[in-house]
């Protein structure tokens, strides 16, 4: 009997220390602590912490450690549109080079073009002597038909030139083995 009264005194205490284990348990699953940073208080039903401020302090800790290195793997990585905006920078700026160096060479011609202006108004004008050189000039300038070779004036050069070239091209036959023979 002994035995048995050993054996049920033995089970009384393990039923105890399960019991016990099961309300701690049930104590500890009620009152979980703060997940944030160094906080030892009981966190709020339904919430991993305390209070708002510690989840902040807990996610702003996860960013300065995580942000510094996706930063450097950022700033490693090429960027496309950084590069098209460079080259885009770098075609305009050429552009805008050429055209200041377009400006300068068209202002540089400006101002010999004034200065030329300039050097012509304060010349004097000679009229008697041009319209007596113009007259001579036309009576000994003589221009020679393309179509006969003769010397001819120039004030009637054109009209000489059309009667010579239709009375040339009316005896012109092609085609044919006897001239034509229009006037």
């Amino acid at each position: 009997e002994e035995k048995h009264r050993r054996y049920k005194q033995k089970q009384k205490r393990k039923q105890k220390v399960k019991h016990s284990e099961k309300v701690d348990s049930k104590e500890q699953a009620g009152l979980r602590q703060c997940l944030g940073p160094s906080c030892v208080l009981p966190a709020r039903h339904s919430s991993k912490y305390c209070s708002d401020e510690c989840g902040i302090k807990l996610a702003a800790n996860r960013i300065y450690e995580i942000l510094p290195q996706r930063i450097q793997q950022w700033q490693q990585s090429p960027c496309i549109a950084e590069e098209h905006g460079k080259k885009l920078l770098e075609k305009i700026r050429r552009e805008q080079h050429q055209a200041r160096c377009k400006l300068q060479d068209m202002e540089r011609r400006f101002h010999d073009l004034e200065t030329i202006i300039a050097k012509a108004k304060q010349q004097s004008i000679k009229e008697d002597e041009e319209v007596n050189e113009g007259d001579s000039e036309e009576a000994d300038f003589q221009i020679f038909c393309v179509s006969c070779g003769h010397p001819i004036n120039p004030k009637t050069a054109l009209k000489h030139m059309e009667r010579c070239y239709a009375k040339y091209e009316s005896q012109t036959s092609f085609g044919s083995m006897y001239p034509t023979r229009i006037e």
